[in-house]
């Protein structure tokens, strides 16, 4: 698929005319990685067809960290958000579509918070969530550390 490495080269060095350097025809970083954030703008790629395929590799497993990142990020949201209600205000709390009922007023105030109780995640499912979590980070780990130092110099590590 993808055989030969990726080679960058400073817009400086290669085009020194002041003219649209940095557009995707004139081979922009931009039509791909620039846009992902992984390589600056400044930089041009030769021939990003012929991306390595640890780079590719390395590209996958960001994306999917970053995903089960966002994850575990808005599952942590959420229970901070059902903690505190019912901290400081359990009458206004209700899990939705669970067969144990509560008041009318908790359901019919306009002040109330819920909860689906059929979207609410086990403490299997969160941690299995966590383990998608750490596999993904050691993915990143192992596929930054399996491309060549000449090609990460122009790559963006992720902060893990």
């Amino acid at each position: 698929m993808f055989e030969r490495s990726l080679r960058l080269i400073d817009h400086g060095a290669v085009d020194p005319q002041p003219t649209n350097a940095d557009s995707p025809q004139n081979g922009c970083a931009d039509s791909t990685l620039c846009r992902a954030g992984v390589v600056p703008c400044s930089l041009r790629l030769l021939d990003e067809d012929n991306v390595t395929d640890n780079i590719r590799a390395y590209l996958d497993a960001q994306a999917a960290y970053s995903a089960v990142s966002k994850e575990l990020r808005d599952l942590a949201e959420t229970l901070e958000q059902v903690g505190k209600t019912l901290k400081d205000c359990p009458e206004r709390f209700i899990f939705l579509n669970v067969s144990i009922g509560l008041p009318v007023e908790v359901s019919l105030s306009r002040s109330s918070r819920s909860v689906d109780g059929n979207g609410w995640k086990t403490a299997a499912e969160i941690q299995q969530l966590l383990a998608h979590w750490h596999n993904a980070r050691r993915s990143v780990q192992a596929a930054w550390e399996a491309i060549p130092p000449q090609d990460r110099q122009h790559l963006k590590p992720l902060s893990l």
